[in-house]
């Protein structure tokens, strides 16, 4: 337990290849800890290398089959790799696990726009907002999908409910309006147009997530998340990226270990 606690110690100081080292050696004394193949994973997902991850995480569902977090993690590193339909399959894990999980709705409803499937985005932001009204960015991301279907009246009423909890609308410029009405091939009523240029006043406060074993780090910047039809979904569930350049759940130093060894 030594051994993988200070290579956790040593991963949320950014020193990976220590904490690899450390957790090597924790495998070695104990196959069965979980906790370390976990943080492993972790490990090599931050460096970019997801296979490894997959492999570790992989290893920790064999060990502890119920550790509901895990899935959500392998997923976003399978999505990492473009193999969205494994993603999807890892975050309805996560949900059959723990049907309350609202990050995993939220992540999955990510990956169904990456397919383009909008019924289903629509079905997991709604979701998201039954289990945390009161989060901003999902209600713009809903109003999103809903002007994909060109449904005004709903994505007006998002749009209002992500300005009322902070958001800042597009956070872009009139120009990702042009490129968002070429994306859906129709021009967007004026007044739409206008709410996705004007800006709120504050940012948005995080909701409650469980912790989670990895963030993304500078290292997987090239692997960044950008939803295709636009620039300006909001990617995230913490509301902290701009501040901690999170792409991959909460951060390190912030790391749970599942169960005690």
């Amino acid at each position: 337990e030594a051994y993988y606690c200070r290579g956790n110690a040593y991963s949320g100081k950014y020193e990976f290849d220590r904490a690899i080292k450390d957790c090597d050696k924790a495998i070695q004394l104990n196959p069965e800890a979980a906790n370390a193949y976990l943080i492993r994973g972790n490990i090599y997902a931050n460096k970019g290398e997801f296979d490894c991850a997959i492999t570790d995480f992989t290893k920790a569902i064999e060990l502890q089959p119920d550790a509901v977090d895990v899935y959500v993690i392998r997923a976003k590193a399978y999505k990492a790799k473009g193999n969205i339909d494994t993603a999807i399959a890892n975050y309805s894990r996560a949900i059959e696990l723990d049907s309350d999980y609202a990050e995993a709705y939220h992540e999955r409803g990510n990956a169904y726009v990456l397919k383009g499937d909008f019924d289903h985005v629509l079905e997991d932001y709604t979701k998201v907002l039954e289990l945390e009204p009161d989060f901003g960015p999902v209600y713009y991301n809903r109003a999103l999908a809903w002007l994909q279907k060109h449904e005004w009246d709903k994505a007006r009423a998002d749009l209002v409910s992500a300005r009322n909890c902070g958001i800042n609308s597009f956070r872009n410029e009139p120009q990702n309006v042009v490129n968002f009405e070429k994306s859906i091939g129709v021009k967007l009523p004026k007044d739409i147009a206008t709410m996705l240029t004007q800006r709120a006043g504050q940012t948005q406060t995080p909701p409650k997530v469980k912790n989670q074993p990895f963030e993304d780090h500078a290292a997987m910047s090239a692997q960044q998340e950008v939803l295709p039809t636009s620039p300006m979904w909001i990617n995230q569930f913490q509301g902290q990226r701009e501040q901690d350049a999170l792409q991959f759940g909460v951060r390190v130093a912030l790391f749970t270990v599942i169960s005690p060894e």
